[in-house]
């Protein structure tokens, strides 16, 4: 079955610029899987998110980005906003970190991390944090 993220003839619409075209329907799955059962953190921090409530920025949460789903996604800022459950500090997932950093670096996308327990202790802080940092990037450009 073909994603209905192919069946727009504008690859480079809004959202969708950075998706792999050869991307599997198991990242798509995935990614709908994630927004199903988010963690308390998750959607504490997408109920200050969604539907442009954080000064009118555009979120999306569990997003494909090439081989990746990330937590948070703003295109018009090419932000990424992580939470880490700090549950997982192997090597190979401190690999895999790097690797998709590097990659979202390459793609001039700025990944902000924060912690579960920053989220649930202050939310109120961690909105301020967002958008200091999302005032500072410029607005994504048409290309």
């Amino acid at each position: 079955m073909i994603s209905p993220y192919f069946k727009t003839k504008n690859m480079e619409d809004q959202f969708n610029d950075y998706l792999d075209a050869y991307a599997r329907e198991k990242l798509y799955r995935n990614a709908q899987m994630r927004r199903l059962n988010p963690t308390e953190a998750e959607a504490l921090l997408w109920e200050r998110l969604e539907s442009k409530k954080l000064y009118g920025l555009k979120f999306r949460r569990q997003h494909p980005l090439r081989k990746y789903i990330v937590d948070f996604y703003c295109h018009e800022k090419r932000l990424v906003i992580e939470l880490d459950e700090g549950v997982d500090d192997s090597k190979e997932r401190k690999l895999k970190d790097s690797e998709r950093a590097e990659l979202l670096n390459k793609l001039n996308i700025t990944e902000v991390w924060f912690s579960n327990m920053e989220v649930l202790n202050d939310i109120w802080a961690i909105q301020d944090k967002i958008m200091m940092i999302a005032e500072k990037l410029p607005k994504k450009c048409r290309e």
